[in-house]
């Protein structure tokens, strides 16, 4: 019988991250609204009035709430729970979570999920979380490096390349076929620079970008992840990029 993709351990912690995804949902509409203070560490004071509302917390918030109704319904929740609120979709997730673990693509939705609910952290002004690069290929240890880390070191001694672990498992998804929101979330995941669903539209609109496949509840569009891939290692990107 396979054991599944996935540790116990991450299992569990996917398990949690889910079941804490309302929660900062809640906490980017304050941010959204502006009902929450940041304090200027320079103590500075803007020329021009502020926003009413600030904007930077919007597009986390609806990645967020996309990755995890689209998780459901590739887990085949019903309709009345993708539709549902988000607490509702969450906790139906969080309880079919062990069927991301034995998928062979539940590392990609556990990394699209992180992803978003390390964003609405990052944007609730909290820290960074660490991303997952896999197993080590010596002892089997999960690795959780941070961003800003290029080497990723096991409890066994060995040492691994990021930017190697992040190859290996893109091209392990080159063909999944995934939600807008769920690429751009998993693809910031191991990336770079972030990746927005607004940059995938641009791309679709001007007919760079094929669409897989369109669900409702939300509507939604469906890239493949290599198409992605391809585009954003694309010379004109790269020399935009520099």
């Amino acid at each position: 019988m396979h054991d599944g993709y996935m540790c116990s351990s991450c299992t569990a912690a996917l398990r949690e991250t889910i079941r804490s995804a309302p929660l900062w949902a809640d906490q980017l509409g304050l941010v959204l609204a502006r009902l929450v203070r940041y304090t200027d560490p320079a103590g500075r004071t803007g020329a021009s009035a502020p926003l009413p509302y600030n904007p930077a917390a919007s597009t986390p918030a609806r990645t967020l709430d996309a990755v995890l109704r689209a998780t459901s319904q590739r887990l085949g929740a019903p309709d009345t729970v993708r539709t549902a609120r988000l607490g509702v979709v969450a906790q139906w997730v969080a309880g079919h979570v062990d069927n991301i673990r034995v998928h062979p693509e539940g590392t990609w939705w556990a990394a699209a999920i992180t992803s978003a609910v390390a964003t609405a952290v990052r944007v609730c002004d909290r820290p960074p979380e660490q991303w997952y690069a896999g197993a080590c290929e010596d002892c089997g240890t999960h690795l959780y490096p941070r961003a800003v880390e290029s080497t990723v070191t096991c409890p066994c001694g060995k040492a691994w390349s990021v930017a190697d672990r992040r190859a290996e498992l893109l091209a392990a998804v080159r063909d999944t076929v995934a939600p807008g929101p769920v690429i751009a979330a998993g693809l910031s995941a191991f990336s770079d620079r972030p990746v927005s669903e607004a940059l995938l539209r641009m791309w679709r609109h001007r007919g760079r970008l094929e669409v897989r496949r369109t669900t409702t509840a939300p509507a939604t569009n469906w890239y493949r992840v290599g198409d992605v891939l391809d585009l954003l290692t694309s010379p004109d990107r790269q020399r935009k990029a520099r």
